[in-house]
């Protein structure tokens, strides 16, 4: 809330004004006790409601984390027996239909929460490891049209690589690209930058190459911009040493150039 400057007032003409107030408030009493209450129950009203969205969202994270214990239960075999009392799975196909359906529920119950919304996405990813290719790709083009980059990228990106595996790659191209330039927490530029070259790869090197070479860039821009600065007096720091994405990008360069990629 605001603070409002005090004007310093000359003793009359406050005592003035405070005589003005009184007689205003006199005359208006009842509408300001109707004012007065109206705001009260919007203060109460509104202290409820944040209590009750504060319950819900409790309810739904305990949900949410069930379902995700069904989701990285173990799988049973005979090299490696499950405790009893343990919650397992014969398959990770068996896994994932059980999971499902505990992260359908969790939507269904609150969708409206951030917890439930990431629900419907695992949903559509359970849907589609427990085979039924319809259903998850059908969930998860929904939840690709979410306001939230971060959910909607994650979706994206598992569409991408459904899509690839449909060999539908104009479909998979636009995805990552979309994916790409959203440059989302969930999924940075960079993860769907090495799908998109991975998937060039074989198909068009040389597309490969410049998304490699864009990757390197920006590695190596970082690199530096972090490296520690020159002081006076002081020896210069030694150069700082590539990352591992910087090298495998300039790998994948040589490796795809030697191949016979258009320099």
């Amino acid at each position: 809330m605001r603070s409002y400057t005090r004007h310093q007032l000359k003793e009359d003409k406050f005592a003035q004004a405070i005589t003005d107030q009184v007689h205003w408030t006199v005359e208006h009493r009842n509408t300001l006790i109707i004012v007065g209450a109206v705001v009260l129950l919007a203060l109460i009203g509104g202290g409820i409601a944040w209590e009750q969205m504060r319950k819900r969202d409790d309810r739904a994270s305990l949900a949410f984390g069930e379902a995700m214990r069904t989701y990285t239960a173990p799988i049973r075999s005979a090299e490696q027996p499950v405790p009893p009392g343990v919650t397992s799975f014969a398959s990770q196909k068996e896994r994932s239909a059980a999971a499902h359906k505990e992260f359908l529920k969790v939507s269904d119950e609150f969708g409206s929460t951030r917890n439930g919304q990431y629900a419907y996405y695992l949903a559509g990813v359970t849907a589609l490891e427990a085979g039924d290719t319809k259903k998850g790709e059908e969930i998860l083009t929904k939840v690709a049209g979410d306001r939230n980059k971060d959910l909607s990228s994650l979706a994206k990106f598992a569409l991408a690589s459904l899509y690839v595996a449909q060999k539908k790659e104009a479909e998979a191209i636009r995805l990552y690209k979309e994916v790409i330039q959203a440059d989302a927490n969930t999924v940075p530029k960079t993860t769907a930058q090495l799908e998109l070259a991975a998937h060039y790869e074989a198909k068009d090197p040389a597309e490969a190459v410049k998304i490699y070479e864009e990757i390197q860039r920006s590695e190596e821009a970082t690199r530096k911009a972090n490296a520690p600065k020159e002081t006076k007096g002081q020896k210069a720091p030694a150069a700082p040493a590539k990352t591992q994405l910087e090298e495998l990008a300039t790998a994948k360069i040589q490796q795809l150039k030697q191949q016979g990629a258009p320099r």
